[in-house]
């Protein structure tokens, strides 16, 4: 499918796309934390304060910056908006830039992978990865709902159903196009949006990918 950028305007005819894929993930955590406490009544560690996730690696796609982007314009003060603009702006490699004071700036539209990251148990240390040392501390989110939540997103990319319905294959699309947040180019992050709106999201494309990386691999 190829790129058309004839549009000038935002319309932000992702974000329903978007929200879908959020709401459907949450359901996702819902469902499943709901069977922990029936089963075996344990309780998510996590809480308000509890931030060391945000500084491993977090797998992100190009629209899922956008939401954040859009959050952080329309929906956040001036003066929080500042602050995280200056975080866009430092060295990449660092905690995520979305984080203000320990808490998350952008959070209603916070990225799924941090939807889904809940640990039982203790909280984890500062620099501990839960998944190496305690994977079964992990919530696991229920398999449909979540597959649903990457057809979702993969519909931004103009995926074909019948590749969405392979979940093989739909699960390598969305690992294809979620680099690592902290290796974004946040200095490019005014342009996302701009492209997002002139369709430029496209599959195997590069307009959204920071410096360095690969593009998605081809389907085989």
């Amino acid at each position: 499918m190829p790129c058309n950028d004839s549009s000038d305007q935002p319309t932000y005819h992702w974000l329903p796309a978007l929200l879908k894929a959020h709401a459907l993930v949450d359901k996702a955590v819902k469902s499943s934390l709901e069977n922990e406490a029936a089963s075996t009544r344990r309780r998510p560690a996590c809480k308000k304060g509890c931030d060391d996730c945000c500084s491993h690696v977090i797998p992100v796609s190009a629209p899922e910056i956008a939401g954040a982007l859009w959050q952080l314009t329309r929906r956040t003060s001036a003066g929080l908006r500042a602050r995280v603009q200056r975080n866009l702006h430092a060295a990449r490699g660092r905690a995520c830039p979305f984080l203000v004071d320990a808490t998350c700036s952008i959070y209603p539209l916070r990225f799924m992978a941090c939807r889904q990251f809940i640990i039982f148990g203790a909280p984890c240390p500062g620099g501990e990865d839960v998944s190496l040392t305690r994977g079964g501390d992990l919530l696991t989110p229920d398999r449909n709902l979540k597959l649903k939540a990457f057809e979702q997103l993969a519909t931004l990319y103009g995926l074909r159903p019948q590749l969405s319905a392979d979940e093989k294959f739909l699960r390598r699309f969305i690992m294809d196009v979620s680099p690592p947040m902290q290796d974004w180019d946040f200095a490019r992050s005014e342009t996302i949006l701009l492209q997002l709106e002139k369709k430029m999201l496209c599959y195997r494309g590069r307009d959204f990918f920071a410096p360095g990386l690969a593009a998605p691999r081809a389907a085989s």
